[in-house]
């Protein structure tokens, strides 16, 4: 599928499929490139299989999107001149390094505090969709920082504008050279703390190097998984070349992907 969002109108589709639809969930997704891979495919069409809209932020053309999802212009949530990779300070974040995590956590806020709804990154398989206003994961660790992978949060809900300021401040083109892995999680994490939302937290996500298991290994995850963080920071070839006999093969071909 190939779309060009700088033209008026296919924006103008875009917005007009998109006012067709608010009456369903919808899920907000950024893609910095111009290809998908069968991971950040298998991510949409699982959402499409809950009965969720998904909203594909990018500033560019992408290949291989799936039928049915909008495309947005980015540029409406921030502009394209406020990218920036982590470069990272201490050895330990080496394989970090170029990753686009720490822009993208910034997008997820402002686009939740325009619209609200659900936010995921490209690289989460949703199982089980929660009825909720809410939802914040700490993965399966209760008490660690916040999982950024996937939320949902009403318009403008209490922590958002502190903290996409305080975001906005610390986590920039001009910092990604000191900051730590971990720093925005922790920022977004003691803003979510000081609103007393930490009620929402569930630890229904499966996000601890979950690819071994699932993308390697032959094992099955929990009946009471929700979503599976893949954790696509750390893939290299596995999730271009699906193995027989595991979950994620069985999810690729579930969707007809394979």
């Amino acid at each position: 599928m190939k779309a060009n969002i700088h033209t008026k109108s296919f924006l103008k589709r875009i917005y007009k499929n998109y006012n067709m639809n608010m009456q369903q969930e919808n899920v907000h997704m950024v893609w910095i490139g111009d290809n998908l891979s069968l991971l950040e495919q298998l991510t949409i069409k699982l959402y499409q299989q809950k009965g969720v809209i998904p909203n594909l932020w990018t500033y560019n053309e992408i290949k291989n999107v799936p039928e049915g999802t909008i495309l947005r212009d980015a540029s409406e949530i921030l502009s394209k001149d406020s990218l920036f990779s982590f470069q990272g300070c201490k050895p330990s974040d080496i394989g970090f390094y170029g990753s686009y995590s720490h822009w993208s956590d910034r997008f997820a806020l402002a686009v939740l505090q325009k619209y609200g709804g659900w936010y995921s990154q490209l690289d989460v398989a949703c199982l089980k969709l929660p009825t909720c206003e809410y939802y914040l994961s700490t993965g399966q660790s209760p008490g660690t920082a916040i999982d950024v992978s996937i939320m949902k949060l009403p318009k403008n809900a209490p922590f958002l504008k502190a903290c996409i300021e305080e975001l906005t401040q610390k986590i920039n083109k001009e910092t990604c050279t000191t900051i730590n892995w971990a720093d925005s999680f922790n920022i977004m994490s003691n803003h979510i703390n000081h609103n007393n939302l930490s009620q929402y937290y569930t630890h229904n996500v499966e996000g601890w190097s979950p690819y071994l298991r699932y993308m390697i290994g032959n094992s099955m995850p929990p009946e009471n998984t929700e979503f599976i963080h893949w954790w696509n920071v750390a893939l290299k070839d596995q999730k271009h070349y699906p193995k027989p006999g595991t979950f994620y093969y069985k999810l690729l071909k579930d969707v007809e992907l394979i």
